[in-house]
């Protein structure tokens, strides 16, 4: 992200933003907010979906009780049962995410639809 603002803030409309004298506050959250909006959005989306795969591991190593617990239980009981059905709703989860994401892209700028 932070690339993606560096690179955003040498454009040439920043600087003529900047030469009209906008202050600085005003042209990042304005201006080169808007355009990196939707890499934020991503980036966000697959760190979420990477924090809930990696909860499994937290789940089983502390003892606490939940599906990441529950989807190893049965990995070493061979329940294929039970492991399939995680396996189904944490890819269901995967694509509502990602459709979430596709919504909020066409809410922040209409031009994706005609892509």
């Amino acid at each position: 992200m932070k690339s993606s603002l560096k690179r955003e803030l040498g454009k040439n409309y920043i600087r003529f933003a900047r030469a009209k004298g906008v202050r600085e506050d005003k042209i990042i959250v304005k201006e080169a907010g808007k355009n990196i909006l939707p890499e934020l959005i991503t980036a966000l989306s697959q760190s979420f979906i990477a924090f809930l795969c990696a909860s499994a591991a937290v789940e089983y190593v502390f003892s606490i009780p939940g599906l990441g617990a529950l989807v190893v239980t049965s990995i070493a009981r061979r329940d294929l049962q039970v492991v399939e059905a995680i396996v189904m709703l944490s890819s269901i989860f995967v694509v509502f995410i990602n459709f979430l994401v596709e919504v909020i892209y066409v809410l922040i700028d209409r031009r994706v639809i005609e892509e």
